[in-house]
């Protein structure tokens, strides 16, 4: 009975783990893959549709307001501030559009743009593991836990 107990425990963990595996990938994938991206580029229209892909997968993962942190809550883990940052990128890479790529003043704005990028980091990962993926960060530590016990009893 104890070994039955045992191996349940230690599917339970490694299901529960393997699936906060996947969740993390996904929303890194569909979230700060794309910020990376846009960091890195200097096209306006690539940065523009790269940072249209981050405002879009934070709102498909419902990111654009609430904290990621449980207790030290703090605006660089403020999701609708750092939302309302990447808006603002999105707007600004749309108004570039009606300048001249060859002037210094555009060259400079994309410069301005680049170093704010850079320096923008969105928690994704944490805010879903704090609001969606508690419970199944808790089964996880759980059963690991429980599966050891009975592993060692």
């Amino acid at each position: 009975m104890k070994l039955a107990g045992t191996i349940v425990s230690f599917v339970i963990a490694i299901f529960a783990s393997v699936a906060i595996g996947v969740m993390g990938y996904q929303i890194d994938r569909d979230i700060n893959s794309w910020l990376t991206r846009a960091e890195v580029s200097s096209d306006r229209d690539d940065m523009l549709q790269y940072m249209e892909n981050v405002k879009s997968g934070m709102e498909q993962w419902d990111m654009t307001s609430g904290y990621a942190a449980l207790i030290f809550k703090k605006p660089t883990n403020d999701m609708s501030l750092i939302y309302e940052a990447v808006t603002d990128h999105v707007a600004n890479l749309e108004a570039l559009q009606e300048m001249d790529p060859n002037t210094p003043q555009y060259q400079t704005l994309i410069d301005r743009l680049q170093d704010s990028i850079s320096v923008l980091e969105i928690p994704a990962v944490t805010y879903w593991g704090v609001h969606d993926g508690l419970g199944l960060w808790i089964l996880a530590i759980v059963a690991w836990i429980f599966g050891f016990i009975l592993g060692l009893i």
